[in-house]
């Protein structure tokens, strides 16, 4: 057994070191992770690496973003990007949550290793199942009290 928390501490340093002090600080700080329950907008992907990413959404009058959360339990990678990409959406407007890019993400973060990039998509994924839930929420309020119901 303290063969394979060895290898899994190696395995950990070896992520750190290989991406830059922006990416390892958003996935140490993990602002907005966590869930946001009675959220007004939730969303769930999951990418072939198995890193599933949920993102929840809270949306003031002015339909811009006031609260988000968003939780994995994927690699230093994903919490980091589902860390800065909260930041992004904080005061977003759908359209303009719907209008973040992978390279954008990718910007923020100070540039991924290219083997890592792909943990992105999973991130905007969710977001956009997020923004998708909003519009279907607004679009016909019985969703909201369903959803209500059910958890």
């Amino acid at each position: 057994m303290p063969h394979l928390f060895y290898c899994s501490m190696i395995s950990l340093l070896e992520d750190y070191i290989e991406h830059n002090h922006r990416v390892v600080s958003y996935a140490q700080e993990r602002k907005h992770f966590g869930t946001l329950p009675g959220a007004d907008a939730f969303g769930q992907s999951c990418c072939d690496c198995a890193d599933d990413v949920r993102i929840w959404l809270n949306f003031g009058h002015d339909e811009r973003v006031i609260q988000v959360a968003y939780y994995t339990e994927g690699c230093i990678t994903s919490l980091a990007a589902g860390s800065a990409l909260c930041e992004m959406a904080l005061g977003k407007t759908t359209k303009e949550l719907m209008s973040i890019t992978s390279e954008g993400l990718n910007q923020l973060l100070g540039g991924l290793p290219p083997s890592h990039v792909h943990t992105l998509q999973p991130v905007l994924q969710a977001l956009k199942e997020a923004v998708a839930d909003f519009v279907a929420v607004k679009r016909d309020s019985w969703r909201r009290d369903y959803r209500a119901r059910i958890k």
